[in-house]
C-alpha cells in the first residue's frame, strides 16, 4: 500500500531534519542489535519499531492499553531480539538500575506531573554511557496553540507545561546528563498543527482541504532544492520541537 500524500510529506520532512536515516533515529543517536532500548511513552510505536527492525531489545511503555497492544503486535513481526511491554500510569519504571543503553522520550515530558522525577527515573534505568534522545514542543509553536487550540490542549492529560530551551537543557543537566546536541526545528509541523484546529471539531482531518493544501504547498517547497537554506531559516524562526541528544556519564 502506498503512503498517503500527508504521510509522505511528513516523512520527507522528518528525514530532512535528520530523523530515521540509516541506523540513526536522529543524528548522534544510532541503534544496533546490541542495544537495550527504552521507548518511554511510545505512542503509536514508530521509534520502537525503528529499534526493533535493527534487532535491539525493545522496552516500551505507555498508559493506553490499546496502543500498547498494537505496538507489541507490530514489534513481534520485527527481528527485535526481545520485546518487553510496560504499561504504567506511574512515573516510576519497574526496571532495575542500569538496564538500558538507549532512552527515547519524545513529546512526553510536557504531559507528566513531575518532570524531574520522571527524568530521574529515565537516568536511573540507563547504563553508564547510555544515549538519550529527548524532544518537547518548542515554546514558539506552543504560543500559537494557546491562541487557536481548545482549552483542553493545555489541560491534563495533555500539555501541562511549556519548556523553554534553557529549561529543558537544565532538566537534563540536573539529572546528571551531558547534553551533546540541542536542536530546534519543524516549521512544517508547527503550521500544520495550527491549521489542524480548523477541522478538529469535524474529526475529518485526513480529508480536510486546508491541511491537504498545506501538505501540497510544503511538498512543492521541499522539491525546490535551491531553497534549502530558506527552509532552514523557517525552522529556526518557528520550530515545532526542540531535540536533545544527551549521554549518561
Amino acid at each position: 500500500m502506498s503512503e498517503t500524500p500527508a504521510k509522505s510529506v511528513d516523512l520527507r520532512d522528518l528525514n530532512r531534519l535528520g530523523w530515521f536515516n540509516g541506523n540513526e533515529i536522529y543524528p548522534g543517536f544510532p541503534i544496533s542489535a546490541d542495544d537495550v532500548v527504552l521507548d518511554a511513552g511510545c505512542g503509536d510505536g514508530g521509534y520502537s519499531l525503528f529499534a526493533g527492525r535493527r534487532g535491539a531489545h525493545v522496552i516500551f511503555s505507555d498508559i493506553l492499553p490499546e496502543k500498547m497492544a498494537k505496538v507489541e503486535a507490530a514489534l513481534r513481526q520485527t527481528p527485535a531480539r526481545e520485546v518487553t511491554p510496560i504499561r504504567t500510569e506511574s512515573q516510576l519504571f519497574p526496571l532495575p538500575d542500569a538496564t538500558v543503553t538507549r532512552v527515547i522520550c519524545t513529546e512526553v515530558l510536557e504531559h507528566v506531573e513531575d518532570p524531574k522525577l520522571f527524568f530521574s527515573e529515565l537516568v536511573r534505568v540507563a547504563k553508564p554511557g547510555a544515549l538519550f534522545v529527548i524532544s518537547v514542543p518548542h515554546p514558539a509553536s506552543e504560543a500559537i496553540q494557546k491562541v487557536v487550540a481548545p482549552p483542553q490542549y493545555f489541560q491534563p492529560p495533555n500539555h501541562v507545561r511549556v519548556f523553554t530551551e534553557e529549561a529543558i537543557a537544565q532538566l537534563a543537566r540536573d539529572a546528571g546528563l551531558i547534553v551533546e546536541r540541542h536542536d530546534v526545528s519543524g516549521f512544517y509541523g508547527a503550521i500544520r498543527l495550527t491549521l489542524f484546529w480548523m477541522s478538529y471539531a469535524n474529526l475529518v482531518t485526513d480529508k480536510d482541504p486546508v491541511l491537504k493544501a498545506w501538505d501540497e504547498t510544503w511538498r512543492l517547497i521541499l522539491d525546490n532544492k535551491d531553497k534549502a537554506q530558506f527552509i532552514s531559516r523557517l525552522d529556526q524562526a518557528l520550530p515545532s520541537s526542540q531535540i536533545l541528544i544527551a549521554r549518561k556519564p
